[in-house]
């Protein structure tokens, strides 16, 4: 499977991703305590809930939400690129990888995640690039600075999240001021952000 084919087939989460984030009044929930809050809390009560066929019980899961599905895995769980593979073929028909340009990322860190007490964490297909670059920046400041923070029972979306999901470059590092500037660019050009908001949010990953 190709990225072309991929990325057809992501369009219509993708897109609700980024309305929601940017519109709703909390955004897009990406992580759970227990795969059931997704069927049982309000406003996140979805259409449907089923496991992704192939999948150890208890592993791997699709939600229909708004009439857009989802996948989400257990956050131990080691095997969610092919968790994903075939959530696509359930969901989608479609067979095969994802291909070597995509990452399946966790939209929710994945090592705060097994500190829930099962903890469900969605995923998404992000550029294998743009995955790394956040990999190698964001993501190692905001495991360092969020592991005093307490769990709860549900995660929502981050700025850093959206930025992989629209394949938006981090700056190289916190002196990067032109490639922060880009992404709070990027940022605010989705929806109605204030600009000293969202830059102070990414800086505080410090």
């Amino acid at each position: 499977m190709n990225i072309s084919t991929v990325e057809s087939l992501i369009t219509p989460e993708r897109s609700e991703l980024i309305r929601a984030f940017n519109q709703d009044l909390l955004p897009p929930v990406v992580a759970v305590d227990w795969i059931e809050l997704l069927m049982e809390t309000i406003p996140l009560k979805g259409e449907g809930l089923e496991p992704i066929k192939g999948v150890r019980q208890g592993n791997g899961y699709i939600w229909r939400y708004q009439g857009v599905t989802s996948c989400w895995v257990a956050a131990h769980y080691s095997g969610y690129r092919g968790a994903y593979s075939k959530y696509l073929t359930q969901v989608f028909g479609f067979k095969g990888d994802v291909g070597d340009e995509i990452d399946i990322d966790h939209l929710f860190n994945q090592g705060r995640g097994k500190k829930m007490a099962k903890g469900y964490l969605r995923v998404f297909p992000v550029s294998k690039v743009i995955n790394r670059q956040h990999g190698s920046i964001f993501e190692r400041r905001a495991t360092s600075s969020e592991k005093e923070r307490k769990m709860k029972t549900m995660h929502f979306m981050s700025f850093i999240a959206l930025l992989k999901v629209m394949g938006v470059k981090p700056p190289r590092d916190y002196n990067d001021t032109h490639g922060l500037n880009e992404a709070v660019t990027a940022i605010c050009a989705s929806g109605d952000w204030q600009r000293s908001d969202v830059e102070q949010s990414l800086l505080n990953l410090r």
